[in-house]
């Protein structure tokens, strides 16, 4: 049949393996054909969105239920009857177990080439040759690509510091944040009782003085300090440690070519969300790395106190992190960056949910521990 120019893909709840060969192998992959039981077909539209954005062509096919064997047998079968003037590959990657191997036994009686994805390595494998596994080239997705083929959309993201002026003094508190974590606690606690009549004011601990002077962030008044500009507040009380972390991302990931993209404060909704008070609803994280194909998502604390009026905590924190993991599939590996003192059974509450845990003594090393992480396979040890 000469080359093939179609992948033919079984829709399935990771909609990655289906897109990955597809836009990996172009030029040569022209289109993508679809095939989707009808509990798939909203899934199936997402990724068709994305595929016809890199200039593919997409075209669906329905399918019975997959518990129906010979139904789907006969389906594929007409189908590829009725297009076999035409180079087409199996994706044998999604659907079901049992959709899978019908698939591949259809496709061989037909002769026709199926592939199989190794999502963890990449590789791309002749399931009916002699099973060997071709690397697939890197792909230039981005974060909202990924994100797009879960029914989510990207409303904003930081490719830079959100505070590039003050990433000095980013790196000096996540590198002395042993020394300096006390003091950070006492300032936050000032400027949150600070006098409010006009510009609050409050008190600054020595060791913080003379760096946040000379950076322009804090300015005498009177007896006490006070805010150059009330923007300032929030870089002080947890913005700085989430523009450390895109920093660190990026020196510690420069090197490493299968890192697609990097982002902080990505604000993502639900496509079909329902606006309320003319607004979406959306998820902020702090931030997130793309490396072939997988998202790491990290969120930043500083502290664990009051929250949208609301007492938090850590186990309270990982509820909410792990439920991040539909943002980029079952795939999507999780990490927390915190400021706190943790139990034992917290611990193993992280571990048990797969969330990498960080605390003060990791922030220094964050480079290091984002090296190790991201270039491995993101699994918590």
């Amino acid at each position: 049949m000469g080359q093939p120019i179609w992948h033919f893909c079984l829709v399935s709840e990771q909609p990655l393996a289906n897109a990955l060969p597809a836009l990996a192998l172009q030029p040569q992959v022209r289109g993508v054909v679809l095939a989707r039981t009808a509990v798939m077909h909203q899934r199936a539209q997402w990724l068709a969105d994305v595929l016809q954005s890199r200039g593919l062509e997409v075209e669906f096919m329905e399918l019975p239920p997959p518990q129906d064997v010979g139904a789907i047998r006969q389906c594929l079968s007409q189908w590829l009857g009725t297009h076999g003037g035409r180079s087409v590959l199996l994706n044998a990657t999604g659907g079901t177990k049992t959709l899978s191997m019908v698939a591949m036994q259809v496709f061989a009686e037909h002769g026709l080439p199926v592939r199989y994805l190794d999502e963890a390595n990449g590789l791309w494998i002749d399931v009916l040759g002699n099973g060997t596994p071709y690397p697939l080239p890197n792909v230039a997705l981005r974060i909202d690509d990924v994100v797009a083929l879960h029914g989510l959309r990207v409303r904003a993201r930081h490719d830079d510091p959100q505070w590039p002026q003050w990433i000095g003094i980013a790196r000096m508190l996540g590198a002395g944040i042993g020394g300096l974590l006390h003091e950070l606690s006492r300032l936050k606690g000032a400027m949150g009782t600070g006098q409010n009549n006009g510009t609050p004011k409050f008190d600054v601990p020595r060791g913080l003085i003379g760096p946040l002077e000379k950076a322009g962030i804090i300015r005498r008044s009177e007896a006490l300090w006070c805010l150059n500009t009330p923007a300032d507040q929030s870089f002080l009380t947890g913005g700085w440690l989430e523009d450390y972390a895109l920093d660190c991302a990026r020196q510690g990931l420069a090197g490493d070519r299968l890192v697609q993209d990097i982002a902080s404060g990505v604000k993502v909704e639900e496509v079909s969300a329902r606006e309320t008070n003319g607004q979406r609803p959306d998820n902020e994280l702090d931030l997130l790395i793309l490396r072939n194909g997988r998202l790491f998502a990290v969120e930043c604390k500083t502290s664990v106190g009051k929250a949208t009026g609301k007492a938090q905590n850590i186990p309270e924190i990982l509820y909410k992190l792990a439920f991040q993991r539909r943002i980029g599939g079952h795939s999507t590996r999780l990490a927390l960056l915190h400021l706190s003192q943790v139990t034992g059974p917290t611990e193993e509450r992280a571990r048990m949910a797969n969330i990498k845990l960080w605390g003060t003594r990791d922030v220094p090393r964050l480079t290091e521990r984002l090296q190790r992480w991201v270039g491995g396979d993101g699994a918590v040890r």
